[in-house]
């Protein structure tokens, strides 16, 4: 009787479960980006398969030119997103920041236009500012800031990018840069 009692539970708790897709008071967090369903807190919070997010980062000028950040240079760097979903992210826009008390002048503070980013695709920047004498857009760095005189050597220097699409669906990404 009790193995009897127990089958019957497990088919119980089973149609709950498989009921939870349709029931938003039983809809469980989860982040799978192979069914393209999102609902879990932080990354995608839209329900598109695409997850653009940090994908690396490079030294594009510095006051001694030695791609090292130091203490009391400036910094200019190109930042790489990439998707790791199973769809292609249209029109997406970065919005990069910091919050070190070591860092001053972090520009800019508006959206960075990266375009489209093709599945297992990976991107710089598409827009920085405009040439004039090219008539084009000039991409050369993607984010710009001084480091303090004061900075320890290995500090980190947090930066934060939230990430928005065509659609309004974003998400939140983040890296670390060090000084040495």
């Amino acid at each position: 009787m009790e193995t009897v009692k127990h089958i019957f539970l497990a088919i119980i708790g089973s149609l709950v479960f498989i009921a939870c897709d349709e029931y938003e008071f039983l809809n469980l967090k989860r982040d799978n980006p192979l069914d393209g369903k999102y609902n879990a807190g932080g990354g995608n919070t839209s329900g598109s398969a695409a997850a653009p997010n940090f994908n690396s980062y490079s030294v594009y000028s510095d006051n001694n030119n030695d791609k090292v950040i130091n203490k009391g240079e400036t910094i200019e760097l190109q930042i790489l997103l990439k998707i790791t979903g199973a769809s292609t992210a249209k029109g997406i826009k970065a919005t990069f920041s910091t919050a070190s008390e070591y860092v001053s002048g972090f520009t800019p503070i508006s959206q960075i236009n990266y375009g489209d980013i093709s599945v297992s695709g990976i991107k710089w920047a598409n827009y920085l500012g405009y040439n004039s004498e090219y008539a084009a857009y000039v991409n050369y760095y993607t984010v710009k800031f001084s480091v303090s005189n004061t900075a320890p050597n290995n500090t980190v220097i947090p930066i934060s990018i939230d990430i928005v699409d065509e659609n309004g669906n974003t998400w939140t990404s983040s890296f670390n840069v060090y000084v040495q």
